[in-house]
């Protein structure tokens, strides 16, 4: 049996850096921001990012909340 080795911590690093350029600006500017699943894409995951205004959470999860129920 094969398994598959794990990969050196530079490339782990470097895989985690490609999945934040979404989200890293809103980390820093402390805006409220999510994902909502949308599909895929060559096989590959797509989301749609809801970032929105200071303490309006409330406002990004109804709007992904809509965005989920008429995606069906």
């Amino acid at each position: 049996m094969r398994y598959r080795s794990e990969p050196s911590f530079d490339e782990y690093f470097m895989m985690a850096l490609g999945m934040i350029n979404n989200t890293a600006p809103f980390d820093v500017t402390g805006h409220p921001a999510m994902n909502v699943p949308v599909g895929y894409s060559n096989g590959l995951p797509v989301g749609l990012m809801i970032v929105g205004s200071y303490f309006e959470e409330d406002k990004i999860l109804k709007i992904a909340n809509v965005f989920e129920r008429i995606k069906k």
